[in-house]
């Protein structure tokens, strides 16, 4: 009698891990490889969330810097001369400290036009030493119209020394600089 009740006891744990192992295969595995499959999903998503909203981040701030240039570029622009003619380019390059210049030539260019200013452009062509040539570029920098450079060309012309009778081997030498530059003067407005 005690064989039969071994025999039920050894079917029943047979049928309980067929059951068990059964359920493992049919339920859980397929349960299991779901729940990677949506977790990996899941953290794609979580990626790409955060990938936008580091991109919205710095748009946010691309947008703060264009508000930011717009108010620097509105106030150049304010700044800007309303009419400029030769007689004042003339006398605004007089201004700049240009009183060391032996000045050669000056030839008003054709002026340029964007939206909503306009360039003026003046070959300027000069002889001076190295501190006239700094002098005349600092001046530029004060002069009330906004000025720039967009070309400019150095060449040394003859050596001369300030003291010729010194017997000091430390005597200043000058060198005599040619310069031909074009500058650009803006105003507000299209030239007509």
């Amino acid at each position: 009698m005690n064989l039969p009740k071994n025999k039920v006891r050894f079917y029943l744990i047979l049928f309980l891990f067929l059951f068990i192992a059964l359920y493992y295969n049919l339920f859980l595995v397929p349960v299991m490889e779901e729940t990677r499959l949506y977790q990996r999903d899941i953290s794609t998503f979580q990626e790409s969330m955060t990938a936008s909203e580091n991109k919205q981040i710095e748009i946010m701030g691309i947008q703060g810097n264009r508000k930011m240039l717009q108010i620097v570029l509105s106030e150049k622009q304010a700044r800007l001369t309303r009419q400029l003619d030769s007689h004042d380019l003339i006398y605004l390059m007089l201004k700049a400290n240009a009183d060391k210049l032996d000045r050669h030539s000056l030839i008003f260019l054709e002026p340029v036009s964007r939206e909503d200013f306009c360039i003026i452009p003046v070959r300027f062509s000069f002889s001076t030493d190295n501190k006239g040539l700094s002098d005349f570029l600092s001046g530029l920098q004060g002069l009330p119209a906004q000025t720039t450079i967009s070309y400019m060309q150095i060449s040394t012309g003859e050596v001369s020394q300030s003291n010729q009778n010194e017997m000091d081997e430390k005597a200043k030498v000058r060198y005599n600089l040619e310069v031909e530059m074009v500058l650009n003067f803006y105003v507000k407005g299209i030239e007509e």
